[in-house]
């Protein structure tokens, strides 16, 4: 296996850590600690399998590795629920879909150096290695893609959800917040973000381990924009056919006012234009 592909299922490895660049790895299991050097190992798996929550490492370029979380396989109600406050048309109709197979994502937004360490070049308006990488465009993420041989790629938007939900059926994935007491505590926003983006990692994640899934920047998904759900995949697949030419969004930004930032809520753009508000994370399929 080429050591672009290492792969390293654990139940805890390198917890808080988003840009990885060290070369030697403990690995720590039921059976006790491992110490290895990630230029000599090719591929390490445990048996079993990942679980719900799970990290593991990435190369993504040399010395440069990205944490991801396992989403098991599983389903979920998608979209706002029945008269949702600040819910809008497009966020419905509400419906089940179905994951067959989970899936590895993103513990946090893709941040500038990992980019730049794969495109030798830096696009993002507000600069700092563990900020989110921004002001690219949608095409410019699949490059992105393709100068890793496609073993990683965007979201559907389905799959944002369902891990952005992480089990839950309410606004946020900290709950409904009706008053936004708790908002602070998860996420970069209009009201604390100062109208810029901050590192990742710095807020609470949901319970599956992701962080910033609310706010700090919008997240490119897969999918063309619908103006709703009426015939939409239930099995978790981008949907890239009968919209127009817009690509979807998740999550919010950090000059986002609070209906943005909800489970369901939803954006578009252009995929040729750049936008300092617009990041993404990568999800990776099962090998």
């Amino acid at each position: 296996m080429r050591k672009s592909a290492i792969a390293v299922f654990i139940v805890l490895l390198l917890a808080g850590t988003y840009l990885v660049t060290a070369r030697d790895m403990n690995v720590h299991t039921a059976n006790g600690v491992t110490s290895f050097d990630l230029a000599d190992v090719d591929s390490i798996t445990f048996s079993g399998g990942p679980e719900a929550g799970d990290s593991a490492v990435f190369a993504l370029a040399d010395s440069v590795y990205i944490t991801m979380v396992w989403i098991p396989a599983g389903e979920f109600m998608m979209g706002a629920q029945e008269e949702e406050q600040e819910a809008e048309e497009e966020e419905y109709p509400r419906h089940r879909v179905v994951f067959e197979n989970g899936f590895w994502m993103g513990k946090y937004e893709l941040t500038q150096a990992q980019w730049e360490a794969v495109m030798e070049s830096n696009p993002s308006n507000n600069r700092g290695d563990n900020l989110p990488v921004e002001n690219m465009t949608w095409n410019e993420v699949q490059e992105f893609e393709a100068t890793l041989n496609n073993e990683f790629r965007l979201p559907s938007e389905a799959e944002w959800e369902y891990a952005c939900r992480a089990g839950t059926d309410t606004r946020f994935y900290w709950g409904d917040d009706p008053d936004t007491s708790q908002i602070d505590e998860y996420a970069w926003y209009h009201e604390n973000a100062d109208a810029r983006t901050h590192e990742v990692g710095e807020k609470l994640p949901n319970s599956l381990g992701l962080h910033d899934m609310s706010g700090n920047v919008w997240e490119y998904c897969e999918d063309w924009y619908h103006e709703n759900y009426e015939g939409a995949p239930d099995n978790g697949s981008a949907w890239i056919d009968g919209g127009g030419q817009m690509r979807i969004q998740r999550g919010g930004q950090s000059d986002n006012v609070t209906k943005r930032l909800r489970s369901a809520g939803r954006w578009r753009d252009n995929p040729d234009e750049p936008h300092s508000a617009r990041g993404f994370r990568l999800v990776r399929d099962a090998d």
